[in-house]
This record gives C-alpha cells, sequence and structure tokens, in this order.
C-alpha cells in the first residue's frame, strides 16, 4: 500500500468479491456465470437448413434405444448445446432440446445450426409418439412438433 502497510484480509476479501461481480455482470442468464438450459430454436430454411428438421425413424423396436435428431439454430459464439430432456410417459415421448449461453452480451451474432440428438425408447409393441418441445422463435412459446412412430416386436 502507499504507506507501507498491508491490506487486511477483509479488504481482500471485498477486493476478490468485487472481481467476481464484475466479471459475472455480462452473463445474460444468471448470476455467477452458470447459464441455465433453455428450449431451442428450431432451424428452417430461411436460416440455411438444407434437409430435415427432424429425423424420427418410421419404426422402433420394444425396448431398443433409437437415437432422434433436431436441427437447431443457434448463436456460433456464446451458445452451445446443452443436450435434450426426455420425458417419457407410455407410448409417448416429449423431448425438448436444450442450448445454454456461454458468452456474454458481446457476442458477434454468427448463427450456427447445429443438431441436437436425444435417446428415446418404447416398453411395448404398438403406436407411438415422439413429440419436440422446440422454438421457431426465442421470443414465443414452444412449438410442439409430434411423429407417430410404429413399435414393433423384435
Amino acid at each position: 500500500m502507499i504507506d507501507g502497510t498491508r491490506p487486511s484480509a477483509r479488504t481482500k476479501t471485498a477486493v476478490v468479491g468485487l472481481l467476481i461481480v464484475t466479471a459475472t455482470i455480462g452473463c445474460r442468464e444468471s448470476f455467477l456465470g452458470f447459464p441455465y438450459p433453455r428450449v431451442a430454436e428450431l432451424a428452417t430454411e430461411q436460416q440455411g437448413l438444407e434437409g430435415p428438421s427432424f429425423v424420427v425413424p418410421d419404426t422402433a423396436y420394444a425396448w431398443v434405444p433409437f437415437e432422434v435428431e433436431v436441427a437447431t439454430y443457434q448463436n456460433a459464439y456464446c451458445e452451445a448445446s446443452a443436450g435434450a430432456e426426455v420425458e417419457r410417459n407410455g407410448m409417448r415421448a416429449i423431448v425438448t432440446p436444450l442450448v445454454r449461453t456461454v458468452g456474454g452480451p458481446s457476442c458477434p451474432d454468427a448463427a450456427a445450426l447445429r443438431p441436437i440428438r436425444a435417446t428415446v425408447m418404447f416398453p411395448r409393441p404398438g403406436p407411438a409418439s415422439v413429440t419436440f418441445d422446440v422454438r421457431q422463435d426465442p421470443r414465443v412459446s414452444p412449438l410442439d412438433v409430434e411423429y407417430a412412430v410404429e413399435v414393433v416386436d423384435r
């Protein structure tokens, strides 16, 4: 210090706390930089998608896991896939693809088309459905998109 004394432990703690708060001010999704996952935005042809938005098999085997996929539209520098939540209720599976913020408010606006995959399994033969909860626009409520799957015995 200027007068030759050392800073107290309380001063050091206050300075470290101030640095942490200052460093996390840029986080949009949460305090302390641990962004909460949110529903992903669905990719469309207007955003450069050149294929199906969803990949779901028409037929699956009972008790055999299978993969489904949704094409999402993310900011390449500030967003990352946070996986997908899969909720199964009988012969209906609800897949919610998630993204999380990994950058601050000064992220460049560089879009990227990124697939998010999930594993689904049904317990018995019969008609089933896979429903995706996605957003077409980040400012609106999620949209449900449903696909029929015929589940057969092995």
